[in-house]
């Protein structure tokens, strides 16, 4: 149980001081995504040889690594495809690090859920709601189709600090496995 505080006290850290670079300068550093990675998988390393010698550290490294791939694979494909920075999928690859696969799949899908509604007052202000949504459509669509969408963005498209809605997003899913004994709105919409 200490490995989960461990775990969950190095992500707040990580997620306020990524939502501070991120709104002050943009930016989401290698300097700090690289070591959360890498304490995320030492914690649960660790916290697995605590519990069960080296089998359980061989578990606590799995989770942890499978947790930072659920996380960063996706992200990783919308860096590529022009729609995130760099910098976002490293943050989302120590999210999964330190919260594993579950809990960051969840932090993740709230994470863009608050994404979508932060982009909406910038997207009415600037008048390029129908513009916007016209992009993520044609995107969505030859995504769906197998063809190679272009970006679904331009100079025009809102912009956002992503690491704010992943900080509120991983929040939302930390209260929610801790505080709420592992209820989530995401189990109760497909009828868990």
């Amino acid at each position: 149980m200490k490995t989960v505080w461990v775990a969950d006290a190095v992500l707040a850290a990580t997620l306020l001081i990524a939502v501070v670079t991120d709104l002050a300068r943009g930016r989401i550093y290698n300097w700090l995504t690289y070591p959360a990675v890498l304490a995320g998988l030492a914690v649960w390393a660790v916290g697995g040889y605590v519990a069960g010698g080296w089998g359980g550290a061989a578990m606590g490294l799995l989770g942890s690594w499978a947790g930072m791939l659920v996380a960063f694979v996706p992200m990783m494909f919308a860096f590529y495809l022009g729609g995130i920075g760099g910098g976002d999928a490293k943050l989302a690859a120590a999210i999964g690090a330190l919260a594993l696969w579950k809990l960051a799949i969840y932090a993740l899908f709230y994470g863009f859920i608050i994404a979508a509604i932060l982009a909406l007052p910038v997207m009415i202000y600037r008048r390029v709601v129908r513009q916007t949504m016209g992009r993520v459509w044609k995107f969505l669509w030859l995504l769906a189709t197998g063809a190679r969408p272009a970006s679904p963005t331009d100079a025009r498209s809102p912009q956002i600090a992503t690491a704010l809605p992943w900080a509120l997003g991983t929040l939302w899913a930390m209260t929610e496995m801790h505080l709420l004994g592992g209820w989530s709105v995401i189990d109760w919409l497909i009828g868990k």
